[in-house]
């Protein structure tokens, strides 16, 4: 909700023209976000290693940027809010926090991660296949993403980095794994001009029994598996998808009934435009 508010609140200075001043002194609204949205996020982790890491787990503390050539604070992350499962992020769109920062050119940002506690708690880790857990070493507890940045006093403002599963999880020699600091995450500029939201409903037949989950599958043209797959239950109805590439798509909604009956809607294809948002219904289309 809180992303929603601030996009709104974005788009609404747009169109009366408040983003047009000068950067300078004064101050700005900024909402800092993560995302991915890589259509293949799978791990190209070493030919030797065959471990499936199904968690990546990282704890944001505090954000700081370089501005005008001196280092402020930009976000401090509540106790808990930090926690993320970057394994989440696929065309999610996670708001860190939003806070008012100085006007002024941004040069260099730093996302703070809690560091691990030696033989206790892991704050950074990833979990496999098997269950195991294994600690992520961060150099020096940051994350380095590049930005070259000039933000206008009395704006809003988002600041969408995207995630790169593969610079998190990097095999060290000794067979640990490191976390990638200035390539794990990567600044969107113009992020809402060059991606599209999804948001769906399932219209239910008439005459259903009882309804156990739904799994929701989107398909991108001209690749066979899912690029997005996530369950509803407890009679939700609907979803919604963000930071998705532009492009032509279907939805697939596989309903699970009481017993062994199951029910298919499906939706498309259709196409996602960059910078617009499109709401679809998934319907039983057989006749």
């Amino acid at each position: 909700m809180k992303s929603r508010l601030l996009v709104l609140t974005l788009l609404t200075l747009i169109l009366t023209g408040c983003l047009g001043s000068s950067p300078g002194t004064g101050t700005a609204e900024v909402g800092i976000f993560v995302t991915e949205t890589a259509l293949n996020s799978a791990l190209n982790l070493s030919a030797q290693n065959t471990e499936s890491v199904e968690e990546i787990w990282v704890t944001v503390s505090k954000v700081t940027a370089r501005v005008d050539g001196r280092w402020v604070t930009l976000l401090q992350v509540p106790e808990g809010d930090g926690r993320i499962n970057l394994k989440d992020l696929r065309f999610r769109e996670r708001l860190l926090g939003t806070s008012h920062i100085p006007a002024g050119k941004y040069t260099e940002i730093r996302f703070e991660l809690k560091e691990n506690q030696a033989g206790g708690t892991l704050h950074n880790y990833i979990v496999l296949a098997d269950g195991s857990t294994i600690a992520l070493k961060v150099p020096s507890s940051e994350l380095k993403p590049d930005l070259n940045l000039s933000i206008a006093k009395d704006t809003v403002v988002e600041l969408v980095f995207d995630v790169d599963l593969n610079f998190f999880v990097e095999r060290g020699s000794d067979g640990s794994y490191i976390v990638n600091p200035r390539k794990a995450l990567r600044f969107m500029e113009s992020f809402r001009e060059k991606f599209a939201s999804l948001s769906g409903e399932i219209e239910l037949p008439e005459g259903l029994g009882k309804l156990l989950s739904i799994e929701i599958n989107l398909f991108r043209a001209g690749y066979p598996e899912p690029i997005w797959t996530t369950e509803l239950k407890d009679g939700k109805l609907s979803f919604e998808i963000a930071s998705l590439p532009a492009g032509e798509h279907h939805l697939e909604a596989s309903l699970q009934l009481l017993g062994t009956a199951s029910l298919t809607l499906t939706s498309g294809p259709f196409d996602l435009e960059a910078g617009t948002g499109k709401t679809i219904t998934l319907r039983n289309t057989a006749k």
